[in-house]
């Protein structure tokens, strides 16, 4: 009788268990989207845009370069613009309501810098719960206007780089973790340090009501230091 109760209590153990991962994410918010720099880097990658008017710029041949689209006329197009790797301005998460791990459970939106006519390129990302990439739509917009240039690291490593310090410091911090399991935007600009320094200002934020996380990163993708600033009443 003494095995039969507690086989009926690891049975309810496991029930409740079950129910639970039914509603909760395989990953965290702050993995997903640095699950979702990877994936814009691997469509950059990807990128073909098969104009016949441009010449070939192929690995290893004269003159290539990695910054932009292989046109190569031979193959259709796929992927996405290199500009949303070296222009990242912000990236945005949303949760989705899913029942199985392997439906849409993430939505990572990229934003590129705004154009000159106010409009703003982006890419939406769907990830399923463990962040595995399912699809990807191209958002309408004019090229970016006033991106900054970053002189070693793009401003996505960088950005990929600033999520390390949540990701490895959530298992000790709690104020981390929230961060990490509650990220829902990102954005990253040039700024300076405390010695004057340039540096990226990568700033995390959960909601509109929290402090923000700021991450100075070096421009070569290194750390410099975080804080949290309070938000204007």
């Amino acid at each position: 009788m003494k095995n039969l109760k507690v086989i009926s209590v690891l049975g309810g153990l496991a029930l409740l268990g079950s129910s639970n991962l039914a509603f909760a994410h395989g990953v965290t918010n702050a993995k997903a989207v640095e699950l979702a720099f990877h994936r814009v880097e691997r469509l950059v990658l990807l990128c073909n845009l098969g104009d016949a008017s441009l010449p070939h710029n192929m690995p290893g041949m004269p003159g290539y370069d990695p910054t932009k689209c292989k046109n190569d006329p031979s193959k259709p197009k796929k992927g996405i613009d290199p500009d949303f790797q070296n222009k990242l301005q912000s990236i945005t998460m949303t949760l989705l309501p899913h029942n199985e791990e392997d439906e849409p459970s993430f939505k990572a939106t990229v934003y590129q810098y705004k154009a000159a006519d106010g409009t703003q390129q982006s890419v939406e990302i769907i990830l399923d719960e463990e962040g595995r990439p399912l699809s990807y739509t191209v958002g309408a917009g004019g090229p970016a206007a006033s991106a900054p240039t970053w002189t070693d690291k793009d401003p996505t490593t960088i950005s990929e780089n600033a999520l390390h310090y949540v990701l490895e410091g959530s298992v000790t911090d709690p104020k981390l973790r929230s961060y990490n399991e509650g990220l829902t935007r990102l954005t990253i600009n040039p700024g300076t340090n405390s010695a004057g320094q340039a540096v990226a200002v990568v700033d995390m934020e959960r909601t509109e009501a929290e402090p923000i996380l700021r991450v100075r990163m070096k421009l070569d993708g290194n750390f410099d230091s975080a804080e949290y600033i309070a938000r204007s009443p």
